[in-house]
């Protein structure tokens, strides 16, 4: 036990070219070295891995706000991209026929009451519609308020839409960038003889800055 634990001291403060002799350190981590360079453990501590270039998070979202799909394809989730794409330019589309449908009901209900009650107010008459057939001021005022709550759906489901689109865009950023921090995976092991047989020893670490 006592040998185990003094072998275990050694690895840890093995200078740098005990590591690297035995492959502790990955490739693109040893390339960093200069021929000559000093690869003490205080050397170690000052040397800079590799980056991989992160993405911009504003960026991200903006262009997911102003272009359909526009923040999946940034992160380079395409199927996701063109799906959100396809749901966004639907639901935009829903929206503004809503509407106007919503303006044109208005436009009938307004008409036909502001018609009732010039030619008799005491009575509820029915008017021909533009599409055939005849309602009464309740009637249209129903069509109304159908064409209300069916704009308000549309722009409740397109919103939504765009929240969980930007939700996804956020959480790609976020995991794309995670993946980008550079770090040092440092492994040792080795095999240790003693009068009872062999016992293995491994060490491993990471940094990341």
């Amino acid at each position: 036990m006592k040998r185990a634990l003094a072998t275990l001291l050694a690895l840890i403060t093995v200078s740098g070219p005990a590591f690297a002799d035995q492959g502790a350190f990955p490739a693109e981590s040893r390339t960093t070295w200069a021929p000559g360079e000093d690869r003490s453990a205080a050397a170690l501590r000052e040397l800079e891995p590799r980056r991989r270039a992160g993405l911009s998070m504003a960026e991200a979202l903006a262009l997911d706000l102003a272009i359909p799909g526009g923040g999946h394809f940034y992160t380079g989730n395409m199927y996701t991209g063109g799906a959100f794409a396809a749901l966004k330019v639907l639901g935009i589309w829903a929206v503004y026929y809503s509407f106007r449908d919503w303006q044109y009901r208005r436009s009938l209900y307004r008409a036909a009451r502001r018609a009732n009650a010039e030619l008799d107010p005491g009575h509820e008459l029915q008017f021909e519609k533009p599409g055939g057939g005849y309602s009464t001021v309740e009637d249209f005022r129903r069509d109304y308020d159908r064409a209300a709550q069916r704009t308000t759906f549309s722009v409740l489901g397109t919103a939504a839409v765009y929240a969980v689109s930007l939700i996804m865009t956020y959480q790609s950023v976020k995991k794309i960038n995670a993946e980008s921090i550079p770090s040092f995976d440092l492994q040792y092991s080795c095999g240790i003889l003693d009068g009872k047989g062999e016992m293995a020893l491994s060490l491993s670490m990471t940094r990341r800055f």
